[in-house]
């Protein structure tokens, strides 16, 4: 008999990918588990937690949102313990606020047990190269810096520590019995067919895809069975106490595809990938959850685990035909000029058979089928059903063999992924009606001629679907020739068309001629200069040039006082300002400047020396720069007008942290001598004399605190040369 004895607990937002599989364990424990949602009664979201063992006797779903407080009271008084897992970690104040209104509720409730938070090892792990020294083992008195978070952009890590940080503080005031998980890299089977976004990586880490573990370098790893029966655990044991790491193993990015290629030799898993952040050698000290009896599956059944996971979810096939493995990559055309590369693409052979010129399902059966039916299979749900079927009236003549055709094209050729692929036949049911062999082979084949790799053409697609309807013949060939007469390279192209896909819809005449004529008005080179200047900005050629480019332009003349040479400088360094809105952006941030004392010839300096200082926000980046420059370092403002680029160096990391130690060795130097030396590579030649006319003191600065080895040429005696990397 079940033991039905343990309790209600509550289990906030347990839809997601960590909470159902808490609910599935302590359904399977005994308790009665009242979870929270958003929408309890979105079946598509919540229908996998109706079919876990014990949920029609002991399952509650109860609507509470996260960012509205006292959410959370009638579902927290009726629990005896919570388990917080819900968190909008993208949003630092959503995080953070919604975090402390589950407590909030807590603190009202005088018979809780305890609170369990799910909290991440990104609190922990995220620490500049100088805080990990070789082999450090992290433990729960770990905490990542913000600074160096902040410095990366990593706002998923910023989020999650200052959420936690908040809950610390909110139970010791308020006396909660608060204990805290910090899962690693979560991965395993999904209880859902919506995928987590752990779990999608994986996904695209098995179709071929390698960017998201490129920047995920060194991780930890742990199985979601792990991580629900952890939390159990630490409710459980009355002398668990404060945070717990919970992790299986460690293992750098290149181990772990070595692993799985190995392991899944069907699949193309890359064989290696860049170390994008140098060697790493930390791991994590499981010592204090494993002393609480804890125990931990190793990474191989993890991952055996989610692969089965994804094969019963559709996701991916049982093994990849060996002709899939090979069209996963790109053929490469011979290159005699790339107009006629293009002319060829469009008569690229043939692959597969077709049937009243559409599409074969390919693995599928080729018998006519429902489609409304195969839509539902492939995760549409009615309403996306109804709504392709007005938007496409072709699709009432399609079958369920002749769309499966164009879905497997796309997903195991192209390489979208399924949910995103979803997306792409929601906003544009049309493409299920194309023919595989006379459109989509050759359009894909042409941009991958482009140098394109198969996951830019996926993300392309993605952004633009339209882009599968143009004529290789009659839309990309003419705009190939007109890029070409700006001087536009073949991996500037590849680089234009990816980035702003939407380019292909464009009238030369209408759009992209216009937009040439008002920068050649300006004095910019034709057949160079433009060329460079859509390759660092693809979205201006989508902007208008009576309403947004022209209007900016004359802001530059004549409100910051740009003329001729200095204009053409600033657009062709930075070509993103012609982008920005002058009444939003540009006035409010040339106000402040002058509001701080600059002259205008002062102001022009600024913008002319580092045009981005009339975009960044004044709130978050000119106002506390000219605040610490002024009233900490005592700074007068003509040297920022000397070292315009004072705006882009961090406030925290770069600022504060050189004035310091420049004060401590009670020295000064000049902005631009304070900052250059944080660029992570610097290579600086001086005539010797020079060198010796710099002070000693910061010399020594440079050498104690900023890791540079001088070294001087004897023979030639003609300088100094920093050749070690610096410590940014």
């Amino acid at each position: 008999m079940e033991n039905t004895t343990k309790g209600k607990v509550c289990v906030t937002g347990a839809s997601g990918y960590v909470a159902s599989w808490l609910v599935k364990r302590l359904l399977e424990s005994g308790y009665h588990v009242l979870g929270t949602v958003r929408d309890p009664g979105n079946h598509k979201k919540v229908g996998h937690l109706w079919n876990l063992t014990g949920a029609k006797e002991r399952l509650e779903l109860v609507r509470a949102d996260l960012l509205e407080e006292g959410s959370f009271d009638d579902a927290v008084m009726a629990c005896e313990g919570v388990f917080h897992t819900a968190s909008p970690a993208a949003v630092l104040d959503s995080a953070i606020n919604g975090t402390l209104n589950v407590l909030r509720s807590c603190k009202k409730n005088p018979s809780l047990k305890r609170v369990v938070l799910t909290s991440s090892s990104s609190t922990v792990r995220l620490k500049d190269e100088a805080d990990l020294p070789p082999n450090v083992l992290l433990d729960e008195t770990s905490w990542s810096s913000m600074e160096f978070c902040e410095s990366l952009q990593i706002w998923y890590a910023i989020a999650k520590t200052l959420a936690e940080k908040a809950a610390w503080e909110f139970a010791k005031e308020n006396g909660i019995d608060l204990v805290a998980v910090l899962p690693t890299f979560v991965v395993g089977p999904n209880l859902s067919h919506e995928l987590s976004p752990t779990t999608t990586d994986v996904l695209g880490l098995f179709q071929g895809e390698s960017t998201k573990f490129t920047m995920y370098g060194r991780m930890g790893y742990v199985h979601i069975d792990d991580v629900a029966s952890c939390h159990i655990l630490l409710y459980e044991t009355p002398r668990a106490a404060g945070r717990y790491i919970c992790n299986s193993a460690v293992l750098d990015v290149n181990e772990l595809v070595t692993l799985l290629a190995r392991r899944f030799p069907s699949y193309p898993i890359p064989k290696s990938l860049p170390c994008v952040y140098g060697e790493q050698t930390y791991g994590f000290s499981t010592a204090k959850v494993r002393e609480l009896g804890m125990k931990f599956r190793d990474v191989e059944e993890m991952f055996d685990d989610a692969v089965d996971s994804l094969r019963a979810h559709g996701y991916l096939l049982n093994s990849v035909p060996p002709h899939l493995l090979l069209s996963s990559y790109p053929l490469r055309l011979p290159p005699p000029r790339l107009h006629d590369q293009l002319l060829v693409s469009a008569t690229f052979p043939r692959s597969g058979s077709t049937r009243g010129g559409r599409p074969m399902a390919s693995g599928g059966s080729s018998n006519a089928g429902s489609l409304t039916q195969w839509l539902r299979e492939k995760g549409f749900d009615e309403e996306a059903i109804g709504r392709m079927s007005r938007r496409c009236k072709n699709l009432h003549g399609l079958d369920a063999g002749e769309a499966s055709g164009v879905w497997d094209y796309l997903l195991n050729v192209v390489k979208i992924e399924r949910r995103k692929l979803r997306y792409v036949v929601t906003k544009c049911p049309k493409v299920l009606t194309l023919s595989v062999d006379d459109k989509l082979v050759p359009t894909v084949q042409c941009l991958t001629t482009l140098q394109a790799k198969p996951g830019e053409v996926a993300q392309a697609i993605v952004k633009f679907p339209q882009i599968l309807f143009h004529s290789v013949e009659e839309k990309l060939c003419p705009l190939l020739a007109f890029f070409q007469t700006l001087g536009i390279s073949e991996k500037q192209l590849a680089k234009l068309l990816m980035v702003n896909p939407r380019l292909i819809s464009y009238s030369i005449e209408a759009k992209f001629s216009q937009t040439v004529d008002f920068l050649v008005g300006l004095g910019i080179d034709k057949e160079g200069m433009i060329g460079k200047i859509m390759a660092k900005e693809p979205y201006i050629m989508g902007y208008s040039v009576d309403k947004r480019l022209r209007p900016t332009a004359e802001f530059l003349k004549s409100a910051v006082g740009l003329e001729g040479s200095n204009l053409q400088r600033v657009i062709m360094s930075f070509p993103d300002i012609l982008s920005r809105d002058v009444d939003k952006i540009l006035r409010p941030n040339l106000a402040f400047l002058r509001s701080c004392g600059f002259s205008k010839d002062q102001v022009m300096a600024l913008v002319a020396g580092y045009p981005p200082v009339l975009i960044k926000s004044v709130k978050h980046c000119l106002e506390p720069r000219m605040k610490f420059l002024v009233e900490e370092m005592g700074r007068d403002m003509g040297e920022v007008v000397d070292y315009p680029q004072f705006f882009r160096h961090g406030l925290k990391r770069s600022l504060e942290y050189r004035h310091k130690v420049l004060k401590q060795m009670n020295s000064r130097c000049s902005l631009s001598e304070m900052l250059d030396c944080n660029q992570k590579k610097h290579d600086l030649t001086c005539h010797l004399n020079q060198v010796r006319q710099l002070e000693s003191s910061i010399l020594r600065i440079m050498m104690e605190n900023f890791s540079i080895v001088l070294k001087i040429d004897p023979s030639k005696v003609q300088g100094m040369y920093l050749d070690k990397k610096m410590n940014s």
